[in-house]
């Protein structure tokens, strides 16, 4: 899969790849990227909303074992950490999903449509501020 990363230089460096780590709807570190081919990708989220510096970015391929999710329920089968402490919803269990071998999260356009506010549907968990179609990758090791 070809997928393009804005924001982060001109090229990748695994050098400074941070690992991720749990963090509500969105975990920290890994690379978040679009599909090139995507109809409606992270470039076209900061044009129609004025954000971001668009001037840096680098394509790259990736295989591996992705994880798409195109529906709710596609949602649901994912792991998902229980957390009333600090913040009232669930939330995808991305460290074990990495752990278990799923090398990156490829939320396809119709996916971001139908999981943005499941939280207060029937569904325990969200994907809320994945704003457009999302490949996350969290293994740097799927990047060729």
């Amino acid at each position: 899969m070809k997928v393009i990363s804005y924001g982060n230089g001109n090229s990748f460096d695994k050098e400074k790849w941070n690992d991720i780590i749990n963090c509500h709807f969105k975990p920290k570190g890994g690379l978040w990227t679009s599909p090139i081919d995507s109809k409606y990708g992270w470039k076209n989220w900061c044009q129609d909303n004025e954000f971001g510096d668009l001037s840096e970015y680098f394509e790259l391929e990736i295989s591996g074992v992705i994880c798409t999710i195109n529906s709710v329920y596609d949602l649901q089968k994912l792991p998902i950490l229980r957390n009333k402490e600090f913040w009232p919803y669930n939330y995808i269990d991305f460290q074990l999903m990495k752990r278990n071998g799923i090398d990156a999260i490829h939320l396809t356009e119709k996916g971001e449509r139908t999981t943005r506010f499941t939280m207060w549907d029937d569904c325990d968990v969200s994907l809320y501020g994945w704003d457009c179609e999302t490949v996350f990758i969290m293994n740097k090791d799927c990047i060729m």
